[in-house]
């Protein structure tokens, strides 16, 4: 790995696109946390009981974590941080009603 390579794999770099892309992904499909709330949603009732919200995205944290074992790709690295940040947004609650109306302006 050259060194502007291993710069694109630096914890700023990496951070830094986590940042943008969960902006992009708004705009794509949606605010990434009501994605999320959907997705505890289908979950729960595949499984027959409640998921929520951060089990959500921790479960999609631990799907990253299992792929960059086997190889390890800078996207995957991304979406890691990507669903460690959504988490943390999860696990303070949310008031659901007002959410993503910040991607809507």
């Amino acid at each position: 790995m050259d060194g502007t390579e291993q710069n694109q794999y630096s914890a700023k770099a990496l951070l830094d696109e986590a940042k943008d892309i969960i902006g992009e992904r708004g705009f794509e499909y949606g605010h990434p946390a009501v994605n999320i709330k959907r997705i505890s949603e289908l979950w729960s009732t595949y499984f027959g009981r409640e998921i929520d919200p951060l089990d959500v995205c921790i479960c999609m944290a631990l799907v990253k974590i299992s792929r960059v074992v086997e190889t390890p790709k800078r996207d995957s690295f991304v979406d890691l941080v990507s669903y460690a940040a959504l988490a943390g947004e999860m696990a303070i609650g949310t008031d659901w009603a007002d959410y993503g109306k910040d991607y809507a302006e």
